[in-house]
């Protein structure tokens, strides 16, 4: 009974092995039909166009447009205006909010809630001359 095991065995690992060598083959073969039939058609499509008999008709000839399709620089300088613009005013706004400095009495009282005993005038470079 062992002994008949053992060679079921050893015959199943034999056509175990047969099998992979044939799907193998198999795969290698198909792979190869593939190749030749993508060659074929890329073959028959250069003979087409050979010998003429393709049905790709010319409408009508290509021509360069009158304008520029691109840059449209009207349209260009007339947005970077208008973001210059909303740039600039944001920009103000953002340095006008940030900036935290006194610059009169009544900055004062209100960042300090102290009323103003004193104030120092601006004295004038120029005057001085």
């Amino acid at each position: 009974m062992n002994q008949q095991i053992d060679q079921l065995q050893a015959e199943l690992t034999d056509k175990k092995t047969k099998q992979d060598r044939l799907q193998a083959e198999v795969q290698r073969l198909e792979s190869t039909r593939k190749l030749l039939a993508d060659k074929t058609a890329q073959t028959q499509i250069a003979r087409s166009i050979d010998l003429g008999s393709t049905s790709v008709v010319v409408f009508s000839p290509a021509m360069a447009p009158a304008e520029p399709v691109k840059p449209k620089k009207k349209l260009n300088i007339a947005i970077a205006f208008v973001l210059g613009l909303m740039a600039s005013v944001s920009l103000a706004f953002l340095l006008e909010f940030l900036d935290n400095t006194i610059k009169n009495p009544e900055d004062v009282a209100q960042h300090l809630e102290l009323p103003v005993l004193g104030m120092i005038p601006l004295a004038d470079v120029r005057s001085s001359e």
